[in-house]
């Protein structure tokens, strides 16, 4: 927080008026030429408009520590700051009014600079992803007569140690209420799937995508999460994929450049209730379990049951992969 150069941060959420600068600027001002206790006689009313509380001193004695005026500023007195230059001016005025009418009223208006410091991401991991913005969500390993199965902790993108996926001061001048951070589905996370409507970030609903009504997949975190809370009690935040149609629809070959299909996400810090921030937007991409690969050298072919039927084993036929690029065993049996 900064302020004009009448004032100096004296607290956490305060500024303040010296008593030298109030002898300067007030007592000695040629408007006004008074001493301290000249001043004291003839404007015993004093009032304040504007942002925040002002405390009047300038009744009290010129004692070491004090201040002639205190500026006390809440979270609340600044609310909303702009999220385009993260800065906000508030203003006070101080009117000090002599009640007899003799001397004209004084006006003393300060101004000051509230900025938040927005945190940022930890770093990525830059191993587990395909570039900056895309994380691939693999399946579980590929084991024969098993249903596949998509539950990945996206914790594993980042470079974390300390239990939370931001660093960096929320807010300057200690303005800081109460701040967490949370991991969502972004509110138009692909065309055509729906997590959420109204503003970003959302409550828990940002933790569900789903379709026409059908969950398609889901945000699981640990025991005991709580959104903008204890985020220091998290250490987990698994991304399901349900079994059904709508959700093999968002998966992508293995290997594939084009036609891709991506999830949006976004990390959010909440300041305080007026102040939330996306500190970074990035894509899921959804791989399918296997790659099947026809290695039939040419001139092979299948023939109907005729006459002198032939026989190609499996084996030499097709090469199947996992999505971790193991080799699968074309005897194992596949389920979707």
């Amino acid at each position: 927080m900064t302020s004009d150069t009448y004032l100096s941060e004296v607290g956490t959420n305060s500024l303040a008026l010296s008593w030298e600068k109030m002898s300067t600027y007030v007592y000695s001002n040629s408007n006004v030429k008074l001493s301290k206790d000249e001043f004291n006689k003839v404007y015993t009313l004093f009032s304040y408009e504007g942002t925040g509380k002002l405390i009047n001193n300038t009744d009290a004695s010129s004692v070491a520590g004090t201040n002639a005026i205190r500026w006390e500023l809440t979270p609340e007195d600044v609310g909303t700051i702009s999220a385009t230059t993260n800065t906000k001016d508030v203003y006070v005025k101080a009117i000090f009014t002599d009640p007899n009418g003799i001397k004209a009223p004084i006006h003393i208006t300060f101004k000051a600079t509230v900025k938040i410091n927005v945190p940022v991401c930890v770093p990525a991991l830059k191993t587990n992803w395909y570039d900056n913005d895309i994380f691939p969500v693999l399946p579980a390993p590929y084991k024969a007569g098993e249903t596949c199965t998509y539950n990945n902790n996206l914790w594993l993108g980042f470079n974390y140690g300390n239990g939370i996926l931001v660093s960096g001061n929320m807010l300057s001048g200690g303005l800081d209420n109460g701040s967490a951070w949370d991991l969502q589905f972004a509110m138009n996370a692909i065309n055509g799937y729906t997590s959420y409507t109204g503003t970003e970030p959302a409550d828990k609903a940002g933790y569900n995508l789903s379709k026409n009504g059908t969950a398609v997949a889901s945000l699981a975190w640990n025991a005991g999460h709580s959104q903008w809370g204890a985020y220091a009690l998290d250490k987990s935040t698994n991304v399901v994929l349900e079994n059904n149609s709508d959700a093999i629809a968002l998966l992508n070959p293995i290997g594939a450049t084009k036609n891709i299909k991506s999830v949006k996400m976004g990390i959010w810090v909440k300041i305080n209730k007026w102040n939330t921030r996306n500190v970074k937007s990035y894509y899921l991409q959804f791989i399918e379990p296997l790659k099947i690969t026809n290695t039939l050298s040419e001139g092979k072919s299948f023939t109907d049951m005729g006459t002198n039927p032939s026989k190609i084993d499996l084996d030499d036929a097709f090469d199947v992969k996992d999505a971790y690029g193991n080799t699968v065993s074309t005897n194992d049996k596949l389920k979707p």
